[in-house]
């Protein structure tokens, strides 16, 4: 009986132990350690306005899928510098490892404001590809689609 307790509490302490510390938050480039970190230091250096951090992290050949468009590298950054992003959200989280790369999808809703209107609040499936390169990774592409249905 006693073992069965104590096995209990060990079976209760090792699955709370992964939900008791959240992700570590990541603020520079420099400390992340893989494709979720990296999208979310985009959005972090979005709201910040930080544009010069997030174009050393674009390819020179990078292109967006966006709603309104095909852009490139430069259009995007424009694309960014008209957002007023006050928050956002990003759940559903996948990176997968492409050789190289990395793909990473996740579900984000943007709080802000973009050329005086109000941003829909209403979820994207968005998804960026990392490659890797010398001295770390660069956005090679990235989707923006708003998400319907479920």
């Amino acid at each position: 009986m006693v073992r069965h307790v104590l096995l209990l509490l060990g079976l209760s302490a090792a699955i709370t132990g992964c939900t008791v510390y959240p992700e570590k938050h990541v603020s520079q480039w420099s400390a992340a350690t893989g494709g979720e970190h990296f999208d979310r230091l985009l959005w972090e250096d979005a709201k910040a306005k930080r544009f010069a951090n997030i174009e050393q992290h674009l390819a020179p050949a990078f292109v967006a899928t966006i709603p309104g468009g095909v852009r490139n590298r430069s259009a995007f950054i424009d694309y960014l510098k008209g957002l007023q992003v006050t928050d956002y959200s990003i759940t559903d989280v996948s990176s997968a490892p492409a050789g190289g790369d990395i793909v990473v999808t996740y579900t984000m809703t943007l709080h802000g404001s973009q050329a005086g209107q109000q941003l829909p609040e209403t979820p994207m499936t968005v998804m960026t590809v990392w490659q890797q390169v010398t001295k770390g990774y660069v956005a090679i592409s990235h989707s923006e689609v708003p998400r319907s249905g479920p």
